[in-house]
């Protein structure tokens, strides 16, 4: 299960991950990739609790001038509009060409990117 969660607060554009379980009377919700725990007496407290502990996990990382390098640290990218955890959608490989010393592009490469003009003479 993912949780996109939308506010005021700094991290209000974060998706990650909830795993639900029970343990006697008492539901928990747990967000693996911030390790953080939330606890109710249904399912839906307990998400509501959790939600609330990241909501003020992210506002104190804000405060402190972490919150990127704790989000990064915990898995997540920034996908141009939100933070998402890795784990609920992963991140696109990069694409790689490689490059060869004397002439720029390694064979079969040539043609799929627009050629480099020489440079011009001093």
């Amino acid at each position: 299960m993912e949780y996109d969660e939308e506010g005021g607060s700094p991290g209000d554009r974060v998706v990650y991950q909830v795993e639900e379980s029970q343990s006697g009377k008492t539901y928990q919700a747990y967000c693996p990739e911030l390790i953080l725990l939330g606890f109710g007496d249904t399912p839906e407290e307990a998400k509501e609790a959790l939600q609330t502990e990241v909501r003020f996990y992210l506002e104190d990382c804000d405060r402190l001038g972490i919150l990127e390098d704790v989000l990064i640290e915990a898995g997540f990218y920034d996908d141009g509009d939100r933070w998402v955890s890795n784990a609920v959608i992963p991140a696109h490989e990069p694409k790689i060409l490689m490059l060869d010393s004397e002439t720029g592009l390694m064979d079969g490469l040539l043609g799929l990117v627009p050629e480099i003009p020489p440079e011009p003479p001093l």
